[in-house]
């Protein structure tokens, strides 16, 4: 974090060590001056015939500065902001004063842009002429255009007057969308406004837009009670934001595409990235402890180990056996990466108890029936590294009463608002339906809910299909949108049950009281194409699948949003049509086994039915079909 001076007057400059940078504005009051006496005083341009309204058309034709009217800016340092007039009106009830300001607005972006600034923000648009913000829009967007590289942000008021917290959001939401939510344009918002003591939860809205910057004045700090300046309670309780960083261009969200586990072999160093997760493997080894105290009374135990890496869980089935001091064992350990096979072989060279297996854990043939097959498939949305179809042919090992860690495991869904993860995601080609998994930062949950999409047992009870159909699945779910947003895509999640109460959860609501300090899955992020707004109170259905040709596995997601129908049977927007539909079904939150095995108390999927409050709803809006027959993203067989 760096922090920026906004001094009082161009004059009263400190030195330049004192602050990390400086905010400055590029014109003087000389210029705004003469800047209204053309353009205001001389009325509109089609109307000529005094020196004035020349004047003004002379400098339409070509905008320039008279040396008084622009500071000093040779020895200001490179990384100064540049804050644009403060009297710039983009929203003008006036179209010819909107007119002459976009010019203006483009003059001084101009000078800007010579003098090698690299930012500017821009004074936000007024309350009272929200008429007139897609006007504001239109001159954002050409001002993006007409420069390659200056980036631009919006000073935009955290509430307006009357506590009104909702219309500062919607009128950015106009403004990024209409400028096709350009990657050099962000928010610069502005805590000045006194902020009262609770704050609505609609603020988390700003959680997911991509603030460069936040105007806080001196008068914000207040004294501790040794007397040290800090912020009041309520600004301490903002959600996470971005005072000024440095290094803007660096992604915020560490991401990448999911893996390729049987069409691609691990490098060395993914082994050795999974390896650092001790909570894991802990995990593990106490699942299989537990199995084995269950079975104490057999004779001889003998566990496969399937897709053994670089050997952490082969040793950790080795400790749970000396501490369940069960002496007759074997495990089996199955490796197909002929470059890890050469790590395994120096491993276990001198242990008896392990014999090693080279070959795909689909076809390879394991000398005999096993108790239980351990292995470490999961992907972020459980199933989406085929954990499903890698266990489908080493179940077939299995003695009749053998078991599998992990026994079962749930991918779950929520949708999610980021502008700055959708622009990553858009930055990296393709259609803008790719997967990705991702340390999630500036994101917002839009719902409460997060829902169940479908599970996976394992041994399987059914015989398997043809075509690996037996592994398709599908889902339906409805999350309220209680507050305003905008719809960047899904977040995906797993839990895994792995013997008994023993397991692993990403699940936000349940991963500290699951898999505590987990660090070997970050969350799967499902873009949609078109971003798609919510209104509060809204109602969002989300279909996802998961679907096989028999050659590949891929998902395809969609979604639609509702509106509660009014007492007349109609909603009076005229983006209703009057498309009513039946009410949401009654929904229940599935359970947890790992949770409620442990008794623990907290919110699960607001557990009880949907509100519906009339015999209908109104759609307002959908997505597309994203990522049909795999075309954009697909995981091989």
């Amino acid at each position: 974090m760096s922090i920026s001076l906004l001094p009082a007057s161009h004059t009263s400059l400190p030195a330049e060590s004192a602050y990390d940078s400086l905010c400055l504005q590029l014109t003087t009051e000389k210029w705004q001056t003469r800047w209204r006496a053309m353009c205001i005083g001389s009325g509109s341009p089609k109307i000529g015939g005094s020196d004035t309204e020349a004047a003004a058309e002379r400098w339409r034709a070509s905008p320039v500065y008279d040396a008084d009217e622009v500071n000093d800016m040779d020895n200001v340092p490179d990384n100064t902001t540049l804050l644009v007039s403060p009297w710039m009106e983009l929203d003008a009830s006036d179209p010819w004063v909107r007119h002459d300001m976009g010019i203006a607005l483009r003059q001084e972006l101009a000078f800007a842009a010579y003098l090698s600034l690299h930012i500017a923000v821009l004074p936000a648009p007024q309350p009272s002429n929200r008429a007139h913000a897609p006007a504001f829009a239109r001159s954002l967007h050409a001002a993006l255009s007409a420069s390659a590289t200056l980036q631009l942000a919006v000073r935009i008021p955290i509430y307006h007057p009357g506590n009104d917290f909702h219309q500062p959001w919607q009128t950015w939401d106009l403004l990024r969308t209409m400028c096709e939510y350009h990657p050099r344009l962000s928010v610069a918002l502005d805590l000045a406004p006194l902020l009262p003591p609770t704050l609505p939860s609609c603020i988390e809205a700003w959680q997911a837009e991509p603030i460069s910057h936040v105007f806080l004045p001196a008068s914000s700090f207040i004294s501790n009670a040794k007397g040290y300046p800090v912020l009041p309670k309520s600004t301490q309780g903002l959600p996470s934001l971005n005072f000024i960083l440095s290094g803007t261009e660096a992604s915020l969200h560490p991401k990448g595409a999911p893996l390729q586990p049987l069409m691609d072999n691990l490098q060395n160093a993914t082994y050795e990235t999974f390896e650092q997760d001790p909570v894991k493997y802990a995990h593990y080894e106490e699942a299989i402890y537990r199995a084995l105290v269950d079975r104490q009374d057999q004779e001889r135990i003998v566990i496969c180990v399937a897709g053994a890496g670089r050997g952490p869980l082969v040793k950790r089935a080795l400790a749970a056996l000396g501490r369940s001091k069960t002496l007759n064992a074997k495990v089996y350990a199955v490796e197909k990466n002929a470059n890890a096979w050469i790590g395994l072989q120096r491993t276990f060279a001198r242990e008896d108890r392990v014999e090693l297996l080279f070959g795909d854990m689909r076809t390879v043939q394991i000398p005999e029936l096993v108790d239980m097959v351990v292995s470490e498939l999961l992907g972020s949305f459980g199933d989406n590294e085929l954990s499903p179809e890698c266990l489908d042919g080493i179940e077939t090992s299995l003695k009749p009463d053998g078991i599998s860690i992990p026994s079962s495991y749930t991918a779950h869904l929520t949708p999610l608002s980021s502008s700055k993860l959708w622009q990553e995601a858009r930055s990296k080609g393709g259609r803008g339906e790719e997967p990705y998994v991702v340390m999630f930062q500036s994101v917002r949950r839009l719902s409460g809910d997060v829902r169940e999409c479908w599970e996976f047992a394992h041994p399987r009870a059914s015989t398997l299909g043809c075509d690996n159909g037996h592994n398709v699945r599908s889902a339906e779910m409805v999350f309220d949108i209680p507050e305003a947003g905008v719809l960047h895509g899904f977040a995906g999640y797993f839990e895994a049950v792995l013997y008994g109460t023993v397991g692993l959860s990403i699940h936000p609501e349940r991963k500290e009281k699951i898999s505590r300090d987990m660090l070997s899955w970050f969350p799967i992020y499902f873009p949609i194409r078109e971003p798609l707004y919510l209104p509060g109170g809204s109602e969002l259905r989300v279909s996802m699948w998961r679907l096989t040709d028999g050659k590949k596995v891929w998902y395809e997601w969609s979604g639609e949003a509702f509106l509660d129908v009014g007492s007349t049977g109609k909603v009076n927007s005229p983006h209703s049509a009057n498309l009513l539909v039946p009410a949401s079904p009654t929904t229940y939150a599935p359970s947890s086994p790992l949770v409620d095995a442990v008794e623990l108390k907290f919110a699960m999927d607001n557990g009880g039915p949907h509100p519906t409050h009339f015999n209908g709803k109104v759609k307002i809006g959908h997505t597309g079909l994203h990522n049909p027959s795999g075309r954009s993203s697909w995981i091989g067989l």
